[in-house]
C-alpha cells in the first residue's frame, strides 16, 4: 500500500509538472530562480536564449544584470531589493543581446526561503518577452501623434478662408463709412454731427476686426 501511494504521488507530480510545462510554453513564460547564497541563476533553456545565453551556460546575478539596459538597471535593482525585503518583485526593463538587438522583458517574482533560519534564500519568478506589445504601443502612439498633426494642419488650412469671411463684415463697414465721411466732408459746410457718428462706427468696426485677428 505504501508503494502504491508513493507511485500515485509520483504520477500526480509528473502530471502536474507536465501541465505546468504546457501552461508555461503556451503563455511564452520564462521560469527563473536566483539562489542568493550560491549566487547562481537558473532558467529554462528557452529562458536562457531569450536573454542571449547558451543552454546550460552558468549565470550569476551580475552576469544577468549586465545584459540589462544601463538606463533600466537602477529601476530593476530597486525592484529586486523590494523583493528581498519581503515584497513582490515587479519590473519591466530592456535587455541588450550580444548581437546588439534590444528586447523588452516583464518580470514578476517573490522571495522564498527554506529552513527555519531561512538560510536557503531564493527569488523565484517568471519573465515574458513583451517587445511586440511595446512596439505596438509605440506605433499606436505615433499614429495618434500623426493624426493630431494632420488635424492641426487641416484646421490651419481652413483658417485663411474662415478668417477672411469673419473680417469681411467689419472691413466692409469701415470702407462704407469712410466713403460716407468723404461725402460729408465735401459739403459746405461739413456736417460735423454725421461725421462724428461715422468716425465712431469706423472705430467700432476696427475693434471688431482686431478681436477677430487676435
Amino acid at each position: 500500500n505504501v508503494l502504491f501511494m508513493v507511485a500515485g504521488k509520483d504520477k500526480a507530480l509528473r502530471v502536474s509538472e507536465e501541465r505546468m510545462s504546457v501552461a508555461v510554453e503556451s503563455a511564452q513564460l520564462v521560469l527563473w530562480e536566483w539562489d542568493i547564497a550560491k549566487d547562481t541563476v537558473w532558467s529554462t533553456d528557452e529562458g536562457l536564449k531569450v536573454f542571449g545565453f547558451e543552454p546550460g551556460e552558468p549565470i550569476d546575478h551580475a552576469t544577468l544584470g549586465g545584459r540589462v539596459h544601463p538606463d533600466d538597471r537602477a529601476m530593476r535593482s530597486a525592484a529586486i531589493q523590494h523583493a528581498l525585503a519581503g515584497g513582490s518583485y515587479e519590473s519591466e526593463f530592456r535587455v541588450i543581446l550580444p548581437d546588439g538587438s534590444v528586447r523588452w522583458m516583464a518580470a514578476r517574482g517573490r522571495r522564498h526561503s527554506q529552513g527555519v533560519d531561512g538560510a536557503s534564500l531564493r527569488v523565484l519568478g517568471v519573465s515574458m518577452d513583451v517587445t511586440r506589445q511595446k512596439q505596438a504601443a509605440a506605433e499606436a502612439q505615433l499614429q495618434r501623434e500623426e493624426l493630431a498633426h494632420l488635424s492641426r494642419v487641416a484646421a490651419l488650412s481652413t483658417l485663411p478662408g474662415s478668417l477672411a469671411h469673419e473680417l469681411n463684415q467689419p472691413l466692409t463697414s469701415i470702407l462704407s463709412n469712410a466713403q460716407a465721411g468723404q461725402r460729408f466732408m465735401a459739403q459746405d459746410p461739413p456736417d460735423l454731427v454725421e461725421l462724428r457718428g461715422i468716425l465712431a462706427d469706423i472705430v467700432r468696426a476696427d475693434r471688431r476686426a482686431g478681436e477677430i485677428i487676435w
